[in-house]
């Protein structure tokens, strides 16, 4: 069926025009036991049972791979740009949502429309080709993911390389198949390195877990020694941020996670002996008591650098605010994972300033000033903004490494002038390519070999709550803010706005205030007489009569001025953060700031718009009519035209819930309406 190596014979063919279907089984069981042993292709086939998950290979002559009855599958076909065209096709979870295996198809999409229509295909020798893309759903299952993998490589004759889906679990038996096939694969969803150790035809476009933690390791341990260098030149041994025995020597490593990990050396290292808190297995007994007793071993035993793992969004909060509780000051905290979710964010604008300055580290960051690709000719911004224009939202790591995939697919079969898997298996092994996302280049194990990005959130109680790039020097937007500050010093911060901008909050978090200001938040004008001359005094008083009345006559105008501008300013400010423009957030917040509004009154207002627009928007026609719509109903229900009742129960009451893991706007706690959950556009 559509494969370009199934051929059925002819004698079955007519047997299967006019016999009974009980003998055509019988024939097609002949056909199986005279067809060779060898067979044409090789199935990867996977067993998975409580214990284990184990996989074989199986000679199937017909090329056909199993797979349940009405299983999907979905095309982007080049249209109207009069190209031959080839076809990029493989797995992905179609049947049931996935948002990062939807953000992988969309960035693919992305490329390809540019690909066609904008550089105008591909030049491979003398002929100019289109590029089509093809899925067939692997339905988030090992068990699937071969015969899936297998399915959309066969599908036809310009089936000339594939494309893995999102997760390593899938990836290493998407893998495996398109290494039986002999048929170039990229993958932008799994960074497991073991995936690409023996499949020479495979090529990974994350950064292994590890090569990510070395960089932040070695992130923090650089800054550190720079600190100590910077402050031992320029000041006494008792104002050195650190404390006398400065930064770098007194770095001890604790973790609050599962223990030992299997990253435990790279950890040690960097740090030497480390601390790690075992969370237990149950879920259930995960409590802020739990949480506490970790923090004060922790404490006790000097821990200055902390990493929470697997841990859950709601559970980061409570630790941090317990160690605010406990002053258990450290110089770093790491949240692998968990910095650049929207969730995160949410929660921080919504009062949560103890995470300020939490650490993470990501292959891309969408404000990246690296020079634009060498085949896209695109720069990060531009490719952000493409992908939100087109798809309403912006893209994650994922879809950025996914677009450059296919910049370096594309660029190796350019550069080997050929189709032919080999030719450009060899190109990829030895590319060189500057692209947006990364300098592209492969390790010995097919796994891309770059530098992640350090990001920091800064100043979580501003109206603005974005990680900023801090390292390295040439991807920085953003000051790497290490040590982090005390606890009571963000507290004095976000209560006092930082001493109301007339003084510095101290480690101890009090406010050391500018000269002519004083209280104990820097809130009072200090106003000293330089003469008791009565003459000038009275010159001065009657000088200040005149004066004040222009000042009053102006200020009537000023404020009427003044008022409209800050009225302007706040209706747009609703509309930026109903198109979740955050360029035009950011420059309406800086507007209102210089009419003298605090962060604090500055994030009232937006929560309070955020929560009036959440209350009073609606779902619009156009998307409950949309495709779209239509076919995430089918997935979640797994039925073509489901009831109203059906829908009910498969988004909101059975498994994970839609918005069960969004951030409410109304009430900044887990849990939001459907209507959250959707871009501004619909």
């Amino acid at each position: 069926p559509g494969s370009r190596n199934a051929r059925a014979p002819r004698w079955l063919s007519a047997m299967c025009m006019c016999c009974p279907r009980y003998v055509t089984a019988v024939a097609i069981t002949i056909m199986l036991l005279c067809s060779t042993a060898e067979g044409n292709c090789t199935n990867v086939v996977v067993v998975e049972t409580s214990s284990s998950t184990t996989h074989t290979y199986v000679p199937d002559e017909t090329c056909y791979a199993a797979l349940p009855e009405g299983t999907w599958t979905s095309h982007h076909r080049c249209l109207d740009v009069g190209l031959e065209t080839i076809t990029v096709a493989g797995p992905s979870t179609l049947s049931s949502y996935d948002e990062d295996a939807q953000e992988l198809r969309r960035a693919s999409i992305l490329f390809v429309d540019w690909l066609n229509h904008e550089k105008g295909g591909l030049t491979v020798g003398d002929r100019r080709l289109g590029m089509q893309l093809a899925w067939v759903d692997d339905a988030g299952s090992k068990t699937q993911t071969a015969n899936a993998t297998a399915r959309a490589l066969r599908l036809g004759d310009d089936v000339r390389f594939g494309v893995a889906g999102y997760s390593s679990k899938l990836t290493e038996y998407a893998a495996l198949q398109a290494q039986a096939d002999k048929m170039v694969m990229v993958s932008a969803g799994a960074a497991r390195p073991q995936i690409y150790e023996d499949n020479s035809y495979v090529f990974g476009f994350l950064p292994g877990t590890i090569g990510k933690k070395r960089d932040l390791y070695s992130s923090i341990v650089e800054i550190a020694e720079e600190t100590d260098a910077k402050w031992n030149a320029s000041s006494s041994i008792d104002e050195r941020p650190c404390g006398s025995m400065g930064c770098r020597s007194t770095l001890r490593f604790g973790e609050i996670g599962k223990c030992p990990s299997q990253y435990q050396g790279v950890k040690q290292q960097f740090f030497g002996d480390i601390m790690c808190e075992k969370l237990p297995d149950d879920d259930a007994s995960k409590n802020d008591t739990l949480f506490r007793d970790m923090l004060i071993r922790l404490k006790s035993n000097n821990v200055t650098l902390l990493e929470l793992n697997s841990l859950e969004l709601s559970e980061i909060h409570s630790i941090t605010k317990i160690m605010e509780a406990l002053d258990f000051n450290v110089h770093a905290l790491i949240c692998p994972a968990m910095v650049l979710s929207s969730d995160f964010a949410q929660m921080a604008l919504f009062g949560w300033w103890q995470s300020s300055y939490i650490l993470d580290s990501t292959p891309w960051y969408p404000e990246s000033k690296r020079p634009p690709g060498e085949f896209s000719g695109m720069s990060s911004q531009e490719f952000a903004e493409t992908y939100s224009r087109t798809w309403g939202e912006m893209p994650s790591y994922v879809a950025a490494a996914q677009f450059a995939a296919f910049c370096a697919l594309s660029q190796a079969i350019e550069s080997a002038a050929s189709l032919h898997g080999e030719d450009v298996a060899t190109q990829l092994r030895n590319i060189s390519l500057s692209e947006f996302y990364a300098d592209i280049s492969f390790g010995p194990v097919g796994t891309i070999a770059m530098q992640t990005v350090i990001v920091q959130l800064l100043e979580a109680s501003d109206a603005m709550t974005t990680p900023q790039a801090v390292y390295p020097d040439q991807e920085a937007i953003a000051h790497f803010v290490f040590p982090k500050p005390t606890w009571a010093q963000q507290r004095c911060r976000t209560v006092t706005s930082d001493c109301y901008g007339h003084g510095k909050c101290t480690t101890s978090g009090t406010c050391a205030c500018d000269e002519g200001w004083s209280g104990t938040a820097c809130e009072k004008e200090v106003v000293v007489a330089e003469t008791n001359d009565v003459i000038v005094l009275l010159m001065i008083a009657f000088a200040s009569v005149i004066a004040l009345s222009m000042f009053v006559l102006g200020a009537w105008s000023f404020c009427r001025c003044h008022r409209r501008l800050q009225r302007s300013l706040l209706e747009r400010l609703t509309k930026a953060i109903a198109q979740e423009d955050h360029g035009a957030i950011a420059s309406t917040r800086r507007g209102l700031a210089c009419c003298g509004w605090s962060p604090q009154q500055i994030s009232r207002s937006v929560r309070s718009i955020r929560k009036r627009q959440s209350e009073e928007s609606g779902i619009s026609l156009a998307y409950l009519l949309s495709t779209q719509f239509l076919e995430l109903a089918q997935r979640r229900t797994g039925k073509e035209d489901p009831t109203f009742y059906e829908l009910g129960d498969a988004f909101f009451l059975s498994g994970q819930g839609i918005g069960a893991s969004g951030v409410c706007p109304r009430d900044g706690e887990l849990g939001c309406s459907f209507i959250d959950t959707l871009p501004p556009k619909h």
